[in-house]
């Protein structure tokens, strides 16, 4: 202790303050990632902002064909946005495909919707049958 000062309780603070920042700063890190995740239980979402154009890998991953839509959405981040594409797809078995993920700039947030997945024209939770993941 130097004139009243405890350098184990500043190295403490020290790590205390790392480790309450690290996320914001593996957020900045990891600005070019995508999240992709389950979203209402049976469909799945992609989301991004503000980052250049990537793509997003869509796996079948069942035995049998699978057919679904994906809506693409954009909005100002944090407000409700609009839908400016709505695609169907049919993959077969195992098959994939790579649709590319539109540029997100100036505050706007660019969401990917996979849904309405049917196997011989019955509808099936999209969380069954297909993976989505960001590429390149």
């Amino acid at each position: 202790m130097v004139k009243g000062i405890n350098f184990s309780f500043l190295c403490l603070l020290g790590c205390v303050l790392l480790a309450s920042i690290s996320p914001c700063l593996g957020r900045i890190v990891r600005r070019s990632n995508i999240q992709c995740q389950s979203w209402k239980s049976s469909e799945i979402r992609c989301g991004k902002d503000d980052w250049p154009s990537n793509r997003i890998k869509i796996i079948n991953k069942s035995s049998a064909s699978v057919t679904f839509v994906v809506d693409q959405w954009i909005s100002s981040c944090g407000w409700p946005g609009s839908k400016y594409s709505s695609r169907q797809y049919t993959l077969n078995s195992y098959q994939n495909i790579e649709l590319q993920f539109a540029h997100a700039s100036g505050g706007k947030c660019r969401e990917m919707f996979i849904i309405d997945c049917r196997q011989h024209g019955t509808y099936i939770n999209c969380l069954h049958v297909l993976k989505a993941y960001p590429v390149g």
